[in-house]
């Protein structure tokens, strides 16, 4: 096989808001932002071999749609010659950022909203843009750290209502991915972190434009390194920071401090040239044997590919009429308690959105029994020994620890809130037992889109398809040095 030159280049856009603009990422939160703690950012990063060109896109946002991502990465691949298969657009899910999909509920759909919206994608495409002529020979490699800034968020009450709260017993993942990419000349380019834990160390108050502690994370890696860094938010759906939903603003220095120290220690760490081992005695007081290592030339190339496939996830059945009204019945009377209660503007707009919910379910019950599916799209990249699996959603944290465990090669990177958002996807066993009241404590994710939460066999699907193109593109790089591009669609 003949060696293919890698090349890197990475490029930043701010893409902060203006104040005053919708925030979403808490339902119950009405107004609009006063204030900004820290700038929101897009960050690309473009690797190509001749053969191959991918982009890696990382935005201080919470989602986007599918179908809003899809025309993101249209644009992105038209701009710099590639297919949209080899473009990963990601969000860092950001609980304090501006409204872009799937989340825009109520006063986040005003026109100051909606022109910020309009300017996003030319940020995005100018980023990628500049990061692809910013291309330089360059080298990769990768890491692993460890930080318990997470714990699992799921609580189970003694009544068996599902809250967000911490469970100690219950599965976490503190695995620290880092991803190292130099130049020729040993000048970093850029790193990219990978961790698992909602951004929602500030709460939704004080109102502040934030990217919450990924932000700091970039720039504690950025400082230590010189590298440019971007976050791959992982499978978080069910993990949260130990201290979370606070005012406090230190309280994001101090955890995005934590995991960021973390992580660029691990970036110091890693070696991307090819090294062996030599030794050479040295006379001194003392007989010395000194130990050095340097570069072996004529290694080859890094193979670089990406795949695509699209997939119909299936949605749990509509209840029958009957149960229908009877939801509908029952969410009327809650909401009516709570308005009796407490008439403020953030009750009123929650009882709003739990009774929309309630009329649609009745009208889909009302049209008959069918089979639901939603579409999302699962994405494998490929840099050498290095593997990004995504998925299209809050991927729940087993589903990241089985890709990794089942993936081929060595360092694997598991991407959530990848290539647009569906829903929550819990795996399997968390989904409800006789006397739970919910799926989730994060209901009216699926209630304000889906009317029905995704199937339990979903989880397994995305991390099969997933794992599966991984192992097919190393298959057919194998064989022959080219690129696959399965499911892609122009």
């Amino acid at each position: 096989m003949a060696e293919r030159t890698l090349t890197a280049g990475v490029a930043r856009a701010n893409i902060t808001p203006p104040v005053g603009i919708h925030l979403v990422g808490y339902i119950l939160r009405v107004e609009p932002a006063v204030g900004v703690d820290q700038d929101l950012y897009a960050t690309v990063l473009v690797l190509a071999d001749g053969r191959a060109k991918v982009a890696i896109v990382d935005c201080d946002l919470a989602v986007f749609t599918v179908d809003r991502a899809d025309a993101v990465r249209e644009r992105i691949a038209a701009a710099i010659g590639t297919p949209r298969s080899h473009v990963l657009l990601a969000c860092s899910h950001t609980h304090n950022g501006p409204p872009t999909g799937i989340w825009d509920f109520g006063p986040t759909t005003g026109p100051v909203e909606q022109a910020y919206v309009a300017a996003l994608d030319h940020y995005l495409v100018g980023a990628a843009v500049t990061a692809d002529h910013s291309r330089r020979p360059a080298r990769v490699g990768a890491g692993l750290g460890h930080c318990d800034i997470a714990i699992n968020r799921i609580e189970e009450l003694p009544d068996g209502t599902m809250v967000l709260g911490q469970n100690p017993d219950g599965p976490t993942d503190h695995g620290v991915g880092v991803v190292r990419i130099d130049g020729l000349d040993r000048r970093p380019i850029a790193a990219i972190v990978n961790y698992q834990a909602h951004p929602v160390v500030l709460g939704p108050e004080p109102l502040l434009i934030s990217p919450d502690y990924p932000g700091v994370v970039r720039r504690v890696v950025e400082q230590a390194t010189g590298a440019t860094c971007l976050y791959l938010m992982g499978a978080a759906g069910d993990q949260m920071p130990r201290t979370a939903w606070t005012e406090d603003q230190a309280a994001v220095r101090r955890v995005g401090g934590i995991l960021g120290h973390e992580a660029a220690k691990v970036f110091l760490g890693i070696e991307t040239r090819p090294l062996e081992t030599r030794k050479r005695r040295v006379r001194s007081l003392a007989e010395v044997l000194v130990y050095e290592e340097h570069e072996v030339p004529g290694q080859g190339g890094t193979l670089l590919g990406a795949a695509e496939r699209r997939v119909a996830l299936p949605l749990v059945p509509a209840p029958n009429l009957g149960e229908a009204q009877r939801v509908l019945e029952e969410t009327t009377a809650e909401v009516e308690r709570a308005r009796q209660a407490d008439s403020s503007a953030r009750t009123l707009h929650l009882g709003s959105l739990e009774l929309n919910w309630a009329r649609r379910l009745v009208a889909l019950a009302e049209s008959g029994p069918t089979d639901r599916t939603v579409e999302a799209s699962i994405q494998a990249l490929r840099l050498g020994d290095i593997a990004i699996v995504t998925a299209p959603g809050e991927a729940f944290v087993r589903m990241g620890l089985d890709a990794k465990a089942r993936s081929p090669l060595p360092h694997t990177l598991y991407a959530a809130y990848a290539n647009g958002v569906v829903s929550y996807i819990p795996t399997a066993d968390q989904y409800p037992k006789p006397g739970q009241r919910r799926l989730t404590p994060d209901g009216i994710n699926f209630k304000g889109t889906l009317l029905t939460p995704l199937a339990p066999e979903c989880a397994e699907l995305v991390v099969n398809t997933g794992v599966g193109l991984l192992r097919g593109l190393i298959e057919e790089q194998d064989q022959s040095p080219g690129v696959r591009e399965e499911g892609a669609r122009s």
